[in-house]
């Protein structure tokens, strides 16, 4: 994870890992509440590499990144879109 900054010529900042989270590739992530981060689903690698469940709580709103792993989704999902709805539920 990266903080960027687009002030001037821009700037690039290590904001940390996502703990034990491999699904970066092909996921989603969601902003469902200030500083609250949801990322969810995705696969290991862009091709020829299974979707996996996994959900991360992202927290930023100390600053530092803090990241916690959460009760895996219903499916396997890869490529897919999130949306907030009013009621704040984000779960399947």
């Amino acid at each position: 994870m990266h903080w960027f900054d687009t002030a001037g010529g821009g700037n690039l900042t290590p904001a940390g890992n996502r703990g034990s989270d491999t699904d970066a590739m092909n996921g989603n992530a969601v902003m469902y509440d200030i500083g609250k981060i949801l990322a969810a689903c995705g696969a290991t690698n862009y091709e020829y590499a299974n979707a996996t469940a996994d959900a991360t709580l992202i927290d930023i709103s100390s600053g530092t990144a803090v990241t916690r792993a959460l009760t895996p989704m219903n499916y396997r999902r890869a490529f897919h879109t999130s949306v907030v709805l009013p009621t704040a539920r984000w779960w399947s």
